[in-house]
């Protein structure tokens, strides 16, 4: 016997309460970037909407360029960073830049463009509900992610297994 048996098994419980800990917190990584691809993979979908249904061809480059902002709003988000990225300040105007810039979350800013021009173009009920649709989906898997960056493990586990490794 290496250890006194009391001893033992305070071993094992602090290795099995650390392993869950750290595979727990690699799942929830491994998850929040696939909500991220799933995030880009349905702004696509929702750019392509917008490039067959919208009649105006202005409205349509709009969209193009919101859409790559609300993209760089979340990883704004995500980095925690002060400025968004290059990409997204290349295609803002400077006030939207500064506005967006100074808003700890400009995400909502930029779906608020976003459905403001899905709300200006000549859209059937069908096609609205389509696309209301898929940015509440979009809004959602953006709000999991963030989420899930706040809070790596959840707070029960966290809490289950920094009292057994104290005991």
């Amino acid at each position: 016997m290496l250890f006194h048996p009391e001893t033992e098994l305070h071993v094992n419980i602090t290795i099995k309460s650390l392993y869950i800990y750290i595979f727990r917190t690699y799942e929830r990584w491994k998850e929040a970037t696939e909500i991220v691809g799933r995030s880009v993979n349905l702004t696509l979908m929702v750019f392509h909407q917008a490039a067959c249904w919208f009649k105006d061809k202005e409205l349509v480059d709009d969209f193009k360029r919101w859409c790559i902002v609300w993209f760089y709003c979340h990883v704004k988000v995500m980095k925690n960073s002060s400025s968004l990225h290059l990409n997204a300040s290349s295609v803002l105007h400077p006030e939207e830049l500064a506005a967006l810039n100074n808003s700890p979350q400009p995400g909502p800013m930029a779906m608020l463009n976003l459905r403001e021009l899905f709300a200006e173009a000549d859209l059937s009920p069908e096609q609205f509900r389509a696309m209301e649709s898929s940015l509440t989906v979009l809004w959602n898997l953006n709000g999991q992610s963030v989420r899930i960056r706040r809070f790596a493990i959840p707070h029960g586990l966290s809490l289950m297994c920094t009292g057994l490794v104290q005991v």
